[in-house]
């Protein structure tokens, strides 16, 4: 016997969830709902995601050094909905 879409994703309602979605952004929130076309709605959500290297960290490396890979910065905003899911824990009471 096999489970449909509704009831899989039934089962998470009020855990928090990692949101990735399809241009990068990563929004975390707990899960309130969802409808059947998987359009979610998180709850006391934040949006994370990662920003490009900044220029000025290759300016003051040495003119003969191979120009270093900075790490990417990651920045955090307020985000008000998300589309698709890939983690999730259960939220306590």
């Amino acid at each position: 016997m096999s489970m449909s879409k509704g009831s899989k994703m039934r089962q998470y309602i009020n855990y928090w969830m990692r949101v990735t979605i399809q241009d990068g952004r990563q929004l975390v929130g707990k899960f309130m709902a969802f409808d059947r076309h998987i359009n979610l709605v998180l709850g006391d959500c934040e949006e994370f995601r990662k920003l490009p290297p900044s220029k000025t960290a290759t300016k003051g490396a040495a003119a003969d050094s191979k120009p270093s890979a900075a790490p990417s910065r990651s920045t955090r905003t307020a985000a008000p909905s998300a589309s698709s899911s890939s983690a999730a824990r259960k939220s306590s009471p």
